[in-house]
């Protein structure tokens, strides 16, 4: 689909591309990260389940994904405290071939490391909590 995309909007530069799939690997690697801090939280609290899908539902409507960010007038700098917006913006100024936002991009790695830090330290310290827990379930 992406290459199909590509040759519909027109080959953009090597800049962009470039951002492109570095949105898509932070996009990934906060995956992970995120798959192991809901994994072993989930383990220990079964309602998570519910708490996700809500938070997901109301970021949906937060993130600009069906409105666009000069909506928001003097409030525009308040945008980077959503977390999906960098990836958002990384992703999509990369496919199109728009001016690259450095902020974004400085946001979306620093939330990367972050999050994929936090699960592995969240996986270490309950490592033994985790192998005894899974198996008394």
């Amino acid at each position: 689909m992406v290459v199909i995309m590509f040759f519909y909007l027109g080959l953009p530069s090597f800049i962009s591309i470039v951002v492109f799939v570095f949105g898509l690997t932070c996009i990934l690697i906060t995956a992970i990260g995120l798959g192991m801090i809901l994994g072993i939280l989930s383990l220990f609290y079964a309602d998570l389940k519910e708490i996700v899908n809500s938070i997901m539902r109301i970021s949906f409507l937060l993130t600009p994904i069906i409105w666009h960010v000069d909506r928001l007038g003097d409030y525009k700098e308040w945008i980077y405290f959503n977390p999906f917006y960098s990836y958002l913006v990384m992703c999509r100024n990369g496919f199109i071939g728009a001016s690259i936002d450095t902020t974004a991009i400085q946001v979306a790695t620093a939330l990367t490391v972050f999050t994929l830090c936090s699960g592995f330290l969240m996986l270490a310290l309950t490592r033994s909590k985790v192998r005894t827990g899974f198996f008394d379930i």
